[in-house]
């Protein structure tokens, strides 16, 4: 500010004006590939990187179609009408950060978006958006049971292994090999893929898919040869499975003394 007089007179004066604004920022953070039905939480970051306080925030995540909501801290409220969740923060001091997290449950497969909004007084606003992609698992179970035991000599022990995907993904090339003990000997084996002898290995051709729930049982049915603690061996092998996984069940033999 500068003021004239006559006779040259000048006065000056000089004064610094800090101009300050609030700022926002959202950041959402969490796993970007997760199977159906494995629940999975995401962090909500909002922060203040501006020079004023940011008032009345609102904090929304949005929930894609394919994703059900469980749980949300910091007192989140779920809306099921536009499947969103709200918190409300009164203020956010300059240079601070606040985190929230929210827990979904994918149950669909498929790639995802999950978007999250922060708005607040003054207009601010900021939007992230993180792609989801959700995938099946195959989780292939077998059982060898064992339906006569003991068995007298000359007499027939009868097997299923009964195979189960219990997973949300079909599992493929299911391969189910059995190795009878020597104190037995073939007689027959059933189930709804053709089998190899080779011995005492019986080798079924793979199953090409196994959708999730699905059971297959097989059947062997051999006569035994001498007597003793005979134990029949599977190994179960699929596409998904890095090594087999070996069961054994054992059948006691007996005959006169």
């Amino acid at each position: 500010v500068s003021v004239r007089a006559d006779g040259d007179i000048l006065v000056e004066q000089r004064t610094a004006i800090a101009v300050v604004a609030p700022e926002l920022k959202v950041e959402l953070q969490g796993p970007r590939r997760r199977f159906l039905d494995r629940d999975a939480t995401y962090t909500l970051a909002v922060s203040n990187p501006g020079t004023a306080p940011a008032k009345e925030i609102e904090l929304v995540t949005f929930l894609a179609p394919g994703m059900e909501f469980v749980s949300a801290d910091s007192a989140g409220q779920y809306d099921p009408q536009t499947r969103a969740v709200y918190w409300l923060l009164d203020e956010l001091p300059p240079n601070e950060m606040g985190n929230v997290t929210v827990t979904a449950r994918p149950t669909k497969p498929g790639e995802h978006v999950l978007r999250v909004e922060g708005r607040a007084q003054r207009g601010l606003e900021d939007v992230e958006e993180q792609p989801i992609l959700v995938e099946g698992l195959a989780a292939v179970e077998f059982q060898v049971i064992d339906l006569s035991d003991p068995v007298e000599i000359g007499g027939e022990a009868a097997y299923e292994i009964v195979v189960k995907n219990g997973g949300t993904k079909a599992a493929s090339n299911v391969e189910i090999v059995a190795m009878l003990p020597v104190e037995m000997q073939l007689v027959a084996a059933e189930g709804p893929v053709r089998h190899k002898i080779a011995g005492q290995k019986v080798a079924f051709e793979p199953i090409p898919t196994l959708a999730p729930g699905d059971t297959v049982t097989l059947q062997l049915t051999a006569k035994t040869l001498e007597a003793g603690d005979a134990r029949l061996q599977v190994k179960l092998l699929t596409t998904d499975m890095q090594s087999p996984v070996t069961k054994e069940e054992n059948t006691k033999i007996f005959g006169d003394e």
